[in-house]
């Protein structure tokens, strides 16, 4: 996968629908379920939410475990205090985030997506790709267990063999599922937001010296596990407000503060067509 750099006069003449005449969507109510590489998302998609001049975005919770699967959290306190259970029940959440991990067909996004659906017909579940530091070439990248310490000697090769013997694989599985679902409740019930995708192709981006102030791959992550730093955290709440809402959000200011110059644009563009792509995206639902 290939990204041109664009320059600055060829970004500023994007579109964006954060700048369209048309009355923003209604606001969405969101309980939100994951581990630490999806848990910072509730409050950077709010501030898109509220730039974009939605009214009701509400983040009615974020119910995070560590290193989670979607079955930790469906175990959690049981059938009698589990608030993400209780919040379904109730039909309080418009949509349901769930996030993955080296399972991409785990046996608990069916349970949480058919108990929501069972008192909201037009409950929306959403699920995280999560990218995972697993690598097609895990002695040059230094992975070991869970984590790698040497990400920088990724080669573009690398990077698309961990895409094409990794990534799509993965992926494929996923949607296979979350299909099977969907033609289960006759309806769009879940969707993808394929952030996994994004960050192979920011990886790429950064060898090919294309992502503004981000020097090399290993400036993408905190720690060998792979925990996000603020370039890759932008990117996939740029993702997962676009999917949540449709809007392109090329243009969006809110997220850019100490941010270089050209990046901002630039992630924009890579979470809607990598969005886009999808075609378990969800978007216009």
């Amino acid at each position: 996968m290939h990204f041109p750099v664009l320059t600055l006069a060829l970004l500023a003449q994007l579109p964006s629908s954060l700048a369209s005449p048309t009355a923003p969507p209604k606001g969405k109510r969101i309980q939100w379920v994951g581990h630490s590489f999806h848990w910072f998302l509730p409050e950077p998609v709010a501030q898109l939410a509220t730039e974009a001049g939605i009214q009701g975005h509400v983040n009615i919770g974020v119910d995070r475990i560590g290193a989670s699967t979607p079955c930790q959290h469906w175990n959690k306190g049981g059938n009698d205090t589990n608030t993400v259970k209780e919040t379904l029940k109730a039909a309080k959440a418009d949509v349901l985030t769930l996030a993955t991990r080296e399972l991409p067909q785990e046996e608990c996004v069916p349970k949480f997506a058919q108990l929501g659906f069972q008192y909201k017909k037009d409950l929306r579940v959403m699920v995280h790709e999560t990218w995972l530091p697993q690598s097609a070439a895990k002695d040059a990248e230094g992975c070991a267990d869970w984590g790698c310490t040497n990400r920088d000697a990724a080669t573009i090769d690398v990077l698309e063999d961990t895409r094409n013997k990794l990534e799509i694989p993965y992926k494929n599985k996923l949607r296979a599922q979350l299909q099977r679902l969907n033609a289960q409740a006759g309806t769009n019930l879940t969707s993808i937001v394929p952030v996994w995708d994004a960050v192979i192709s920011m990886r790429e981006m950064v060898v090919k010296g294309q992502l503004p102030g981000v020097p090399k791959q290993s400036s993408l992550f905190m720690d060998k596990l792979g925990h996000a730093q603020k370039p890759l955290r932008d990117m996939a709440s740029y993702m997962w407000f676009a999917a949540l809402y449709n809007i392109n959000p090329i243009g969006s200011k809110v997220l850019t503060t100490g941010t270089p110059a050209g990046q901002a644009a630039i992630l924009q563009k890579l979470a809607w067509e990598t969005l886009k792509k999808e075609p378990l995206n969800g978007i216009g639902l």
